[in-house]
């Protein structure tokens, strides 16, 4: 019996008895998918098998050896998520947890269940991830059809995550992709425990670059601060020092109850490092390990910067007017480039030329042995004009301002002359 024989008289269609049966089919299969409130979904390929277009579900739990860890140490919960995708290779039937809430040094691994739907080996590998504080591992690397597999992820919470977390929220993702398939991601989401915390005041533990004669005198240091928010207990004990011995940190120092309040903390301190001698030429990059029983293992702080030797240091190795958006009607100032000379106090540094020739340089002392360079470009106004060929002026406005450079000379043993590059600019007029 088909729905068109119970429809009402005054809706069925009078027309000629030979067409009329394959239209009864096709209205009848048209109201039935109204009637049950099903809809094909968008992008669906009607041409794809029935496994395919709609792989089979998995189950909430994978085969023994899949599982989820019973171990307090990876507990999570699973976050229901519109977005999942059914791709036609890989399915996955969650793809996002919460870890709820974490401390520094807590270890979590999370694994997310998989399963080849595809008729052939696919091999699955991670294509994208969101930070390298996430280890990720497929588990196995290639699965046959129907097979279940793995997603892993593995997080340590540490300080440094903490520093740059957004009101204590941490979010970690992975994009996971099999042979002929489309990227499906995976998302674990965290929240520090509001005990012990870090502050860096100047973003990053960054020296930046460092003078070889600077370490002698220790005269530049980084400064954090850990603190806790638990209520009640003993005051926070710390023992801070340097995985490397060119790095010092003094005596980590109780933060004052006016910073406390600013925190909203109960106890805290704040840690000084300083590069001492001992760090040699290049760039360094140390940890800082800090010890709490507020944390069941060390953790440790990321310290850069990059050490620099030689009897000259220049602030930038060369004045840059690729961005100066150079014009004739108003002139050119740059910023200043810093020039020191080292190891020999009492010397002196002379301008001896500016190439090309419309540009001008001035040399100011600063204090003992450094100097700003600043280059000029004077405004069409100026005399300086008069001086220019007509040919090199078209070519100036038709091809920019060419590569040059200020050539210096010093009565120092190591510096004899010093040539200090020009990046090019177009010129407007």
């Amino acid at each position: 019996m088909f729905l068109w024989d119970v429809l009402p008289p005054q809706l069925r269609l009078r027309s000629d008895r030979h067409w009329q049966l394959p239209f009864r089919i096709i209205l009848t299969l048209h109201l039935s998918v109204l009637l049950m409130g099903c809809e094909p979904q968008p992008g669906m390929n009607k041409a794809q098998p029935p496994a395919l277009a709609k792989p089979s579900s998995l189950p909430a739990q994978a085969p023994s050896g899949i599982g989820w860890s019973s171990k307090p140490s990876t507990s999570f919960q699973e976050v229901a998520d519109p977005r999942n995708t059914i791709d036609p290779v890989l399915s996955a039937p969650r793809q996002r947890v919460d870890l709820g809430e974490v401390n520094v040094g807590d270890f979590r691994s999370i694994p997310f269940p998989i399963q080849n739907h595809s008729p052939n080996r696919s091999r699955v590998q991670v294509v994208h991830k969101s930070c390298s504080c996430i280890k990720v591992s497929i588990e196995p690397p290639v699965l046959e059809p129907q097979q279940i597999g793995q997603v892993v992820f593995q997080w340590e919470a540490d300080l440094e995550q903490l520093a740059l977390a957004e009101e204590l929220q941490v979010r970690m993702t992975a994009d996971v992709q099999a042979d002929g398939g489309q990227p499906i991601r995976f998302e674990a989401t965290a929240r520090y425990k509001p005990t012990l915390m870090v502050s860096l005041p100047q973003g990053r533990l960054d020296f930046g670059q460092l003078d070889a004669a600077d370490l002698k005198a220790g005269a530049k240091a980084v400064v954090f601060e850990i603190y806790s928010r638990a209520d009640g207990g003993p005051s926070l004990d710390l023992d801070v020092r340097s995985s490397h011995p060119g790095l010092t940190v003094d005596e980590a120092q109780p933060l004052s109850p006016e910073r406390l309040a600013i925190l909203k903390a109960n106890h805290g301190y704040r840690i000084r490092v300083v590069p001492n001698p001992r760090l040699a030429a290049g760039p360094f990059r140390e940890q800082i390990v800090i010890h709490s029983p507020s944390s069941r293992k060390p953790m440790n702080m990321s310290v850069s910067g990059h050490v620099v030797s030689g009897a000259v240091h220049l602030s930038s190795e060369n004045i840059n007017l690729a961005a100066a958006q150079l014009s004739m009607s108003r002139g050119y100032r740059s910023a200043p480039l810093r020039i020191r000379l080292r190891y020999e106090p009492g010397r002196s540094l002379t301008l001896q030329s500016v190439a090309p020739r419309l540009l001008q340089a001035e040399l100011k002392p600063v204090k003992d042995n450094e100097w700003d360079l600043i280059l000029i470009m004077p405004p069409a106004s100026d005399a300086a004009w008069a001086n220019i060929r007509k040919e090199d002026l078209n070519e100036w406005l038709s091809f920019g301002i060419p590569d040059g450079e200020v050539l210096l000379s010093s009565d120092h043993s190591q510096v004899t002359q010093l040539r200090i590059p020009i990046i090019g600019s177009p010129l407007k007029p």
